[in-house]
């Protein structure tokens, strides 16, 4: 191939290829900016608008429709923020600094903080632990309360009701006597 020109140092140089027109890396980056700004200056001017910043929520105008904040600070606490949501390990720091909610367990009575759900679930227990034993506790009320009312009504009927039997029987039909 014969030697070109540089379109932008002036320069000889031999090209690799039929459609290289710079010399070195360094003038091409060079063209790539005098490029990108002569379509920036070709471009119309896009009309300001108005908008609140998305971290201190104070007012200001952006040509770019999709800037959210005011200033360089303001776009580094957006960005440490959209981190904090993606980092697992510290979306719990994050939803401790927006806001924690707290309760009273129902079985130790301890306080303990939760995060709110969309649903608006409240969680009972202060733990696993203590969400087992309660369940086991009100389960235990609960057939407590079903034996008590079982016997009652073993008692009108004149049925005798054995705990070890799913059914009331009569004695002489109960197969545990």
């Amino acid at each position: 191939m014969e030697d070109r020109k540089c379109v932008v140092c002036g320069e000889m140089f031999t090209p690799k290829s039929h459609v290289q027109i710079v010399c070195s890396e360094a003038c091409r980056r060079q063209r790539k900016l005098e490029t990108k700004r002569a379509w920036a200056k070709r471009q119309p001017k896009r009309e300001g608008m108005r908008k609140a910043c998305a971290i201190c929520g104070k007012e200001f105008s952006t040509t770019h429709p999709a800037q959210k904040t005011c200033s360089e600070e303001c776009r580094k606490k957006l960005a440490s923020i959209r981190k904090m949501k993606a980092n697992k390990k510290l979306k719990a720091k994050l939803v401790k600094e927006t806001g924690t909610r707290a309760s009273v367990c129902q079985l130790c009575g301890r306080t303990f903080e939760y995060t709110p759900s969309r649903t608006g679930f409240v969680p009972k227990t202060c733990s696993k632990e203590c969400a087992i034993a309660l369940s086991k506790k009100t389960n235990r009320e609960n057939f407590e309360k079903r034996i008590t009312s079982l016997e009652a009504v073993a008692s009108w009927a004149d049925i005798t009701f054995y705990p070890g039997c799913r059914s009331q029987y009569d004695s002489s039909y109960c197969p545990f006597m």
